[in-house]
């Protein structure tokens, strides 16, 4: 086998050339899978009205989405850093695109909701499976950049779904939201899989680190859980998703209510929040690099301050004018996604070890969505409350303060990671 050695020029443009097309696998799957994650947020505004169902209801099934995708990820870390990324993102694709097809094809939402809980356990075997051969491929002195990078796929996924599924649920029908979204994935989510290879001695490059290694699931679980590290990250991506998960799922209902916008129209206007979050999630990276040292912490703690403002600010700039909240949207994305994506990504192998990345990367995603879980059921039931006692605008505008609440939360746990540099996965 081709030993990698950076000072030898076949060794590095061999190393090089396989760098990027698994980077290009990794981020084409990754946002593959958001094409059947946020299609709900797209298409539930047409749901509502087709199915007659209350905010609460909506806000119930997206709690109990969550719920499952948070404890799946737990589970499926540590069955991707066992038994290998490539079959859990098999079995993630195929069991997401039923899930998604047969939710089109059915009309009573209790059902409905049983499949999507379903769905939420297949979409759980993505991220920890994405960063396990993250982990495997990137050095730590350019990590953050690349996590940045990487981030974007996400993001630019969730904007791809929000369109996709909103214009297919506004020409025709909700039904379509799902069984357009479900078809791409297949394809997409499995062609992408030819391009990537999980450890460089798969290609026939020696890895620095002992990559065909596979810890046990004891090992793992113990790696996972007792690393300080990794619960301030996850806490602090649990406090942040009260915000940010929040507004993936009712952002698009939201400028439809308040900006009267049709579903169609809502659903792309709200794609600018994760496209100008990818940008947030390059730059941050870029930044902590180059001028932190791999230190996250001090920047993303910044970032995060401005961000509670923003969040504050939303309701009262969509009332003032659509076209002013619309405006807010490509800066509340930067300021939210980008540290979220960082911190789900960078922070999560800084703190890790190379053999337990996925798990890591699934408990601190976990954390993420149950945050999210919480919040999105609370922020639908807290919507029909207030919405009878003080009117529909003012409701919009406490569940923005309480998101507001989370987002500067999230910012002050991530002192306790100040101090913390990158460990280097290549020794």
């Amino acid at each position: 086998m081709l030993q990698y050695n950076p000072h030898q020029e076949e060794s590095r443009r061999c190393y090089l050339h396989w760098r990027r097309r698994v980077f290009a696998g990794i981020w084409l799957t990754y946002a593959s899978f958001y094409l059947c994650r946020v299609n709900w947020a797209g298409a539930q505004k047409a749901m509502q009205t087709a199915l007659n169902l209350t905010k609460s209801q909506l806000g119930q099934t997206l709690t109990a989405f969550r719920l499952v995708y948070g404890f799946g990820q737990v589970v499926n870390g540590q069955l991707t850093d066992k038994f290998g990324p490539r079959v859990m993102i098999i079995l993630g694709v195929c069991g997401s695109v039923a899930a998604n097809a047969v939710v089109g094809f059915t009309a009573n939402y209790r059902v409905i909701q049983l499949v999507w809980l379903l769905n939420g356990a297949f979409q759980a075997c993505g991220w920890s499976s994405v960063m396990h051969i993250f982990a495997n491929w990137y050095p730590l002195t350019d990590r953050g950049r690349s996590a940045g990078w990487l981030s974007t796929s996400y993001l630019v996924g969730n904007a791809v779904s929000w369109a996709i599924a909103g214009l297919l649920a506004q020409r025709y029908g909700w039904r379509w939201a799902f069984w357009g979204p479900a078809a791409l994935f297949a394809l997409v989510g499995l062609g992408s899989l030819l391009l990537w290879r999980r450890t460089p001695a798969d290609v026939g490059l020696v890895a620095a680190h002992p990559a065909e290694y596979r810890p046990s699931l004891r090992r793992g679980l113990v790696q996972t859980f007792t690393r300080p590290a990794i619960w301030y990250a996850g806490l602090a991506l649990m406090l942040l998703s009260v915000g940010t998960h929040s507004m993936f799922d009712w952002l698009p209902q939201f400028l439809a209510e308040q900006g009267g916008l049709s579903v169609g129209t809502a659903a792309a206007k709200a794609t600018l929040m994760p496209i100008f979050g990818a940008a947030g999630a390059v730059t941050l990276g870029w930044l902590t690099d180059r001028w932190f040292s791999g230190r996250r912490a001090p920047l993303l703690v910044a970032t995060l301050l401005l961000s509670a403002v923003m969040f504050a600010m939303m309701p009262g700039l969509t009332a003032y004018s659509p076209a002013t909240g619309t405006a807010a949207l490509p800066v509340l994305g930067f300021l939210s996604q980008g540290p979220a994506s960082i911190i789900a990504s960078a922070l999560v192998v800084d703190a890790s070890d190379v053999h337990t990345t996925g798990g890591a990367a699934g408990f601190v995603d976990a954390m993420g969505y149950m945050g999210g879980a919480i919040s999105t059921g609370l922020s639908g039931h807290l919507m029909d409350v207030w919405g009878e006692t003080v009117g529909v605008r003012n409701a919009w505008r406490r569940v923005w303060w309480v998101w507001a609440a989370g987002v500067f939360a999230a910012a002050f746990m991530l002192l306790g990671v100040w101090r913390l540099k990158p460990r280097d996965h290549s020794a």
